[in-house]
């Protein structure tokens, strides 16, 4: 099995981080000098889009050189190459290599006070990843002021920005709010100052990445925003035990990136009881008693987890999405990258890729849709 440039270095700034950006992270060199910083955690290869041939029937030549199609290949600096991805005939690379994604996060870095604190190859190099620290000032904490209580209760929490750029998929810029407490991380809302709409910053991959237009994006929003307004909607939401657990089997059972998946007419506990959810045959008893153990755990977490002592996380919403986000982050596992070995003809995890793996799943798989779920299933409820 090839598993050369399988494993990325994942590079961050100085200090031990726990939460899921930073698990099986290094020290950045340079924090100043963003470019180099990046250089050395793994952004030292290029794209080169080659043509594809094909074998015409009719013809017993040489083959065919396509006029509608590339392969993008990564060439690393000892000029092994791999096999990333197709693209039009009219892509050339330019504004999407490595090297101008480093000059946009350096742009970044001295446009704006973000601090760039970590950075990952994604996806053999698909994909480009960085999350900066928005600094300030004084702390900021997420408060709320509990029925028949004088005083205020939270939490203090920290905010990131982070950059996805990918030559396969659009590009992306969001914003993720951490908690010191126990080290969850989510995806927020973003808004702008002085707005009520949410925005969403993506842009395509067929294009340049607009710099000078990502900046300015980044410059206007107000990053505190969205977590403050999320977490005084979850901690005004008192909840029971009983609604607590329904809150995570409504998560668990809606979502595609857990075994339990079902019909979404089949939306509670309940329904799966009936003789309709019966007909469902992927809902075994090994599934049900899988289920059942990641409901225990869900549910031990919300009681006596990291952080879940705090008041303001005491008998609400906010408490039941912490204890779920704390899973998805520190406790569920997520498998590694798979390729066919072509010895045993077997797909195998390539050794070493879990971590990116997981990476990859925070990014846009399982575990990206399941906080997705807990976060959008909590602020409709």
């Amino acid at each position: 099995m090839d598993t050369q440039n399988t494993v990325e270095s994942i590079a961050v700034r100085e200090g031990q981080k726990t939460d899921a950006w930073y698990r099986s992270a290094t020290a950045l060199d340079n924090r100043l000098d963003v470019a180099d910083a990046l250089h050395n955690a793994g952004f030292s290869f290029k794209y080169e889009p080659v043509p594809l041939f094909y074998n015409d029937p009719d013809w017993l030549g040489a083959p065919t050189q396509s006029k509608y199609s590339k392969a993008i290949m990564r060439v690393n600096a000892d000029s092994s190459t791999k096999e990333l991805a197709g693209c039009g005939s009219v892509w050339t690379g330019k504004g999407h290599q490595p090297s101008d994604v480093i000059r946009f996060f350096q742009a970044v870095s001295d446009n704006t006070k973000l601090q760039f604190e970590a950075a990952a190859v994604v996806d053999d190099g698909r994909g480009l990843f960085a999350i900066a620290r928005v600094p300030t000032d004084t702390e900021r904490h997420l408060r709320m002021v509990r029925k028949g209580a004088s005083m205020p209760v939270g939490e203090e929490v920290h905010m990131y920005v982070a950059f996805a750029i990918y030559i396969n998929r659009k590009t992306r810029i969001f914003t993720e709010a951490t908690l010191p407490a126990c080290w969850n991380s989510w995806r927020t809302y973003m808004y702008k100052h002085g707005s009520d709409k949410r925005e969403t910053l993506t842009w395509s991959h067929h294009r340049p990445l607009p710099v000078e237009q990502a900046i300015e994006a980044v410059k206007s929003l107000d990053f505190f925003a969205g977590p403050m307004r999320e977490a005084q909607r979850m901690m005004d939401r008192a909840m029971s035990t009983a609604q607590v657990r329904e809150y995570y089997r409504t998560v668990l059972m809606a979502n595609a990136a857990t075994i339990y998946q079902v019909k979404k007419s089949l939306c509670t506990f309940a329904d799966f009881q009936s003789p309709r959810a019966s007909d469902d045959r992927r809902w075994t008893d090994v599934k049900k008693a899988a289920f059942e153990r990641d409901l225990t755990t869900l549910g031990n977490i919300y009681t006596d987890g990291e952080g879940q002592s705090l008041d303001c996380r005491r008998d609400n919403l906010w408490g039941a999405f912490n204890g779920f986000i704390y899973w998805t982050d520190h406790v569920k596992r997520s498998r590694g990258q798979r390729e066919i070995n072509p010895v045993t003809n077997k797909s195998e995890t390539i050794p070493g890729s879990d971590r990116l793996g997981r990476m990859y799943s925070l990014l846009h798989g399982p575990l990206a849709k399941l906080k997705e779920s807990a976060h959008h299933i909590a602020m409709v409820t």
